[in-house]
């Protein structure tokens, strides 16, 4: 990292960890000073009248000179293997800069390389309960996104979020969680084994600093992240006061596309979905669909053959729970435990120990001592 890089990085961040800054004040800031670091050189009044700022904010950034907040949050997020980028990086996720208030920092945690947004990305999103339904239509749709090598975006939400996520590691995919708290704070805590195994293999991002608690003020900020990052939005499954909708909402005044799947009218985890199909999103009921809309996709796809991936598509000959299985095993070589299985799939165990057997009948798993499963 070069040193006008991390200076202006850190200048950066010293204003944004302020309680009362936002990014578009820090824009209007930009403006008016350019580098960051100018900014601290200003006075009250040219910062209050120039920028446009509130007097008491104009005061706290003057005060704030030569402070060290920046340089200890800096080191924090280094010691967790955090990445802090600036709107200028490389890394920084391009669609994010449609947003009128793009952050102007956002912070990382994961091993992508730079480029992976210049594959199409696709957020799915839904209800935090979410029905069988709509677990089933995240299974079917995801494993065909990631048989075109395309990335899946959501916001590690408990429900159609976390199936989202879950769903595109166990087909060996890439994901990308938007969250709405520090990188250091796991929300929800019963995710904790998934953000590891986001970090791992895709990327997890939020623009606040670290140790800012999940308040509920912070998703509807991070729903227009996922919006901004995708090239589309599929709703799977909403209620009708959903916080998909705002995803949805953000991508459609964006110029992204608006894809919903309808639902059962008598169920409320159908009614938001239902209520974009009638406001004009487009009603999708096969992944097939999603390449029929996007010429993105289509142009994704023929540019590169290798995106169709067979050895990740589901096998016709085997049931959904067996094709799962399989696909959790290619994302895990090693082995997994007939325990680590199920505690990964929705379906019931026993249907799992029947699919299990059944695979390893077939020739396609072997089973090792301890219950641990592998590919043959």
């Amino acid at each position: 990292m070069s040193g006008d890089y991390q200076k202006e990085l850190l200048s950066r961040l010293e204003l944004l960890l302020l309680p009362a800054m936002n990014s578009r004040r820090w824009r209007r800031l930009q403006d008016c000073f350019g580098k960051s670091e100018n900014i601290f050189s200003a006075s009250v009044r040219d910062i209050s009248v120039g920028a446009n700022i509130p007097l008491e904010l104009a005061q706290e950034i003057v005060s704030r000179r030569g402070q060290k907040a920046a340089e200890e949050q800096w080191r924090k997020a280094e010691k967790s293997g955090i990445k802090i980028l600036a709107d200028f990086s490389a890394e920084f996720p391009p669609g994010l800069k449609d947003l009128s208030d793009c952050p102007p920092l956002i912070y990382l945690r994961g091993k992508i390389s730079a480029d992976i947004f210049r594959r199409p990305a696709i957020a799915l999103v839904g209800t935090r309960r979410a029905s069988e339904y709509g677990r089933r239509l995240v299974r079917d749709f995801v494993r065909q996104l990631v048989d075109w090598q395309v990335l899946t975006v959501s916001g590690l939400a408990r429900g159609i979020d976390t199936e989202v996520h879950q769903q595109t590691l166990n087909s060996a995919g890439i994901t990308v969680a938007f969250v709405g708290c520090g990188l250091d704070i796991v929300y929800p805590p019963e995710n904790k084994k998934l953000f590891q195994k986001i970090s791992e293999d895709g990327a997890i991002i939020s623009e606040f600093p670290l140790g800012t608690a999940p308040l509920r003020e912070n998703f509807p900020r991070r729903n227009r992240l996922i919006a901004a990052a995708s090239l589309a939005t599929l709703v799977i499954e909403a209620t009708a006061d959903s916080g998909a909708l705002i995803t949805a909402r953000v991508a459609a005044e964006l110029g992204r596309e608006v894809m919903a799947v309808p639902g059962n009218v008598y169920s409320v985890t159908s009614a938001g979905t239902n209520r974009l199909l009638k406001d004009g999103a487009h009603l999708v009921t096969r992944p097939e669909e999603i390449e029929e809309i996007l010429p993105a996709v289509q142009k994704w796809l023929k540019e590169n053959p290798s995106a169709r991936r067979q050895e990740t598509a589901g096998n016709p000959s085997l049931t959904p729970e067996q094709n799962d299985i399989i696909n959790i095993l290619r994302a895990n070589p090693e082995g997994l435990s007939a325990a680590g299985i199920c505690q990964q799939l929705k379906f019931p165990e026993s249907q799992i120990f029947s699919a299990l057997l059944q695979l390893e009948l077939q020739g396609l798993i072997l089973s090792r001592p301890g219950n641990v499963y592998i590919l043959k």
